[in-house]
């Protein structure tokens, strides 16, 4: 039998694309994390003793062309590739190509296999396997056996929602890094000197349901700290300079959040990190010690500034209780980025003024806003209930409607002098010219809309 050599690999895109944690979306200005599916796969596999490459053809800015050079190049057995509702039809070429030079296996991970929607029945001609959940152990035995081992893998006649729901049980482990998997230094947040930035998981899923997002639907597992310390020590001494937290929400358990960042505190580890994190629960003290710890931004979901309209979808946090926990992390110096979504299921043109006249008044440092999607393995679904915008979708007024919106809330919020001269001395002062260009393309933009 031929010694495996297993390619992790992110195909490329004409946009900085994310298809991993069973998602996709596009970034929306200059930053880029790694790709978690692979990245923590590709531990695995290496624990195991198999050989591993690792090619980002998005961080790399690498074409079809050059992606599939670099594949012939390195003659891999199996390919383990991120996929997604967004981008198959361009995904489907890159395994098309792959598949001629000879490679055993294709094995998938992304939203539409992990929920059997859209594009599921296309893609069975072109992969082999699906990747049940992107942290348990298992590719390697099924490489070695040359069958998906359930419930890690599965076939595409398998029953994909049974194995995951099997997995929940499981505590959430992967093996600590010795060396990168993708280097660093290809990776940034949109914040000031965040830039050479590694990611790191704590836990998986959200104890949340929102009915907007599939996350909840994972079931929720967490990590332990004291692998949780050994990720950021290996980080730092890998050479990053930041560390993304790449949970969907870091306090779905307070108990457990206190203790790894406990653990970093002891450690007297001097990296900065980011993550998103809920309103509630959020006590005073897991903000201080996130602030001791090394935490210097938090994003959160506060979805839209009408309470009614949050609470319909799935998520009943007053704005009162939203302010409060910005004024509490801007207490202990922790900058604060509001996620707000667009065109949610009784979104009007007031709940849509409502958003625009108060953007600019709870004191968020940064909004990052939305349109909302229908994504796969949403709770909306069950209701038939059907999300303005599907990805890869032409776009209607509505839609367009909605970017108008977007677009008025954006230069609200960011046009204001006295925000622009603030971002603009912060990101000088950090020296990293990548941060200035990202923030004069963005003003730009918003001027010429």
């Amino acid at each position: 039998m031929t010694k495996p050599h297993v390619l992790a690999l992110n195909p490329p895109s004409s946009s900085a694309l994310f298809r991993d944690h069973y998602c996709s979306s596009e970034a929306k200005s200059t930053y880029l994390w790694q790709p978690l599916d692979l990245q923590i796969q590709a531990l695995w596999l290496r624990d195991h003793g198999i050989q591993t490459s690792a090619l980002d053809a998005i961080a790399q800015g690498l074409s079809q062309e050059a992606t599939l050079k670099q594949i012939e190049e390195l003659k891999p057995t199996h390919v383990l590739m991120l996929t997604s509702t967004r981008s198959w039809p361009s995904d489907k070429i890159i395994c098309e190509a792959i598949r001629k030079m000879g490679v055993l296996r294709i094995i998938g991970t992304g939203d539409f296999l992990r929920f059997r929607t859209r594009y599921f029945e296309e893609a069975r001609q072109w992969m082999d396997w699906i990747l049940t959940d992107f942290a348990v152990d298992g590719l390697a035995q099924s490489i070695l056996n040359d069958i998906p081992v359930e419930p890690a893998l599965t076939s595409f006649d398998g029953d994909i929602h049974a194995c995951a729901k099997r997995l929940r049980s499981l505590p959430l482990d992967y093996p600590k890094s010795q060396k990168p998997v993708f280097a660093f230094k290809d990776y940034r947040l949109p914040y000031p000197g965040f830039h050479t930035t590694a990611s790191v998981l704590t836990s998986f899923g959200c104890t949340y349901h929102c009915k907007f997002c599939h996350v909840g639907e994972l079931g929720y597992k967490l990590r332990d700290p004291e692998r949780i310390l050994q990720d950021f020590e290996a980080a730092s001494l890998a050479g990053a300079a930041s560390v993304y937290v790449r949970d969907a929400m870091i306090n779905g358990n307070i108990e457990h959040a206190c203790a790894w960042m406990e653990k970093l505190v002891a450690a007297n580890l001097k990296i900065p990190w980011a993550a998103f994190m809920t309103a509630k629960p959020a006590p005073e003290k897991l903000i201080a010690l996130a602030a001791k710890s090394g935490c210097k931004h938090v994003q959160i979901g506060v979805e839209t500034l009408s309470q009614t309209l949050r609470k319909d979808n799935g998520k009943a946090i007053s704005n009162a209780h939203n302010i409060r926990v910005i004024e509490l992390c801007h207490r202990y110096g922790i900058e604060v980025t509001a996620h707000l979504v667009l065109g949610l299921p009784g979104e009007t043109e007031e709940t849509l003024s409502e958003t625009y006249a108060n953007i600019h008044r709870f004191n968020f440092d940064y909004v990052a806003l939305n349109l909302a999607e229908h994504r796969p393995g949403i709770p909306w679904d069950k209701q038939n209930q059907v999300l303005p915008v599907t990805p890869g979708e032409p776009t209607g007024p509505h839609i367009e409607e909605l970017k108008v919106w977007q677009r008025k809330m954006y230069r609200r919020f960011y046009m204001r002098p006295s925000r622009l001269i603030r971002e603009g001395v912060t990101r000088l002062k950090t020296g990293d010219l990548g941060d200035v260009v990202g923030l004069t393309g963005s003003v730009m933009g918003w001027l010429k809309s």
